[in-house]
């Protein structure tokens, strides 16, 4: 999960604390848990105690396609800029929450530190909606969009923007599309020539209302795959388009709040504050 700090400037001269490496008491075991474009999730162990935990790989890349390399150097430099102010905040005991993973401490692996955390049985929130969705009533999701919004307005009462805010983000006690389908339209750049924005609150709000989508329908927003499809997507986003309301949400007040919080324009869609504010309003927890 890409965190970004406002007003914090971290350095790559500060050091991480030697307590949070744990590469020599990590015992990897077989299979991936779960895989995105440039991340992904092991599950392995502690010898000492045997504790499962979840190690979070950057990938190298080096299976990029030739043709595409300028691409493959900036996802690079991307995850260079990102993966030091995210061990950086995460070993400093700012975090937390009750519904925030706790940060255990890192592995060395080449080119890139892993992140270690607690394992979670459940996976992502994909995964554990799609094991559950037939015993899973509308109180049961509202309950579980109420704890993640109260992480998300924990980070944010700390200024912190998730920016790569995915199903791999979500754990609960097949990222077939990457971060693209969760991305705000003002993330993807008008022409080849120019960039998208920075993540923001408001594009971390965007990313919940395609979060509740997906609780409520078991489905992802775009369920289309491949890079082809991410391009249409990001065209589809640009001109405002988003999926019809789906008769899974029978409430009109849920899907009313996703509209609200996927709305095109950034300085629309509300504070997470008033999002979970309005979740307690519709169904208290």
């Amino acid at each position: 999960m890409p965190l970004r700090r406002f007003n914090t400037h971290s350095s790559a001269r500060q050091r991480i604390p030697e307590t949070y490496d744990l590469t020599s008491r990590i015992s990897s075991l077989k299979g991936s848990c779960v895989s995105g474009p440039y991340t992904e999730v092991n599950q392995c162990n502690l010898r000492d105690s045997g504790k499962l935990v979840a190690v979070k790989l950057y990938k190298s890349m080096s299976g990029y396609p030739r043709e595409n390399h300028s691409e493959r150097l900036n996802a690079i430099a991307l995850i260079i800029k990102k993966i030091h102010p995210e061990l950086q905040l995460l070993s400093s005991n700012l975090l937390h929450h009750v519904n925030i993973v706790p940060f255990l401490g890192f592995k060395k692996d080449k080119p890139f530190h892993s992140l270690v955390i607690p394992w979670m049985p459940d996976g992502t929130v994909t995964s554990f909606i799609r094991t559950h969705k037939a015993v899973l009533e509308t109180a049961a999701k509202a309950t579980l969009l109420h704890d993640i919004s109260s992480g998300l307005e924990y980070h944010f009462g700390l200024s912190i923007i998730l920016g790569g805010f995915t199903n791999l983000s979500v754990t609960y006690t097949d990222a077939k599309i990457g971060a693209v389908a969760w991305a705000a339209p003002e993330l993807f750049s008008d022409s080849h020539d120019s960039r998208g924005q920075d993540p923001s609150l408001p594009s971390d709000v965007y990313s919940f209302a395609c979060l509740m989508y997906l609780i409520f329908t078991g489905s992802h927003l775009w369920n289309v795959t491949g890079r082809i499809a991410e391009t249409n997507i990001m065209l589809r986003v640009r001109k405002g388009e988003r999926p019809s309301r789906p008769g899974a949400i029978n409430d009109t007040r849920y899907w009313s709040l996703i509209e609200e919080c996927w709305d095109q324009k950034p300085s629309l869609r509300p504070k997470i504050s008033d999002v979970l504010l309005q979740l307690r309003n519709i169904t208290p927890v």
